[in-house]
């Protein structure tokens, strides 16, 4: 799946609808840049709505979809989906799944950031 950046700020109406009102940008984003969607998450008890992860330089971004425009509806094949909590589902490859892989990868740790390097590799080219 992948996603057209159309902005890095929400509308007045997008943060009424979400409920959200920070940060006041996602400053990490490029418009006009083309991501590959690492992950989906929705969660109905959080405002916000709906949320998908996206590559960054030694990270993972998590964005409102609102800030995108979908341009290849493809799921990769790759994903799996769990709940997380009683309210929150999430939809990505298994490698996200690793407890406290977020947490490593914020840390630079060297072994998660080779794991995050090739799971960014497999689904940038999935669809080549």
């Amino acid at each position: 799946m992948k996603v057209l950046c159309k902005t890095t700020t929400l509308t007045p109406e997008q943060k009424a609808v979400t409920g959200l009102d920070w940060p006041q940008e996602w400053y990490q984003l490029e418009p006009g840049k083309i991501y590959t969607v690492f992950a989906i998450s929705y969660n109905t008890n959080q405002p916000g709505g709906v949320f998908i992860d996206v590559p960054g330089s030694e990270y993972i971004l998590n964005a409102p979809i609102c800030l995108f425009e979908v341009i290849d509806d493809r799921p990769s094949r790759y994903w799996i989906a769990r709940k997380c909590g009683e309210h929150n589902i999430y939809i990505g490859p298994k490698e996200l799944f690793i407890e406290f892989f977020h947490d490593y990868l914020t840390d630079l740790e060297p072994e998660y950031m080779a794991i995050y390097q090739a799971l960014r590799v497999k689904l940038e080219h999935e669809f080549d």
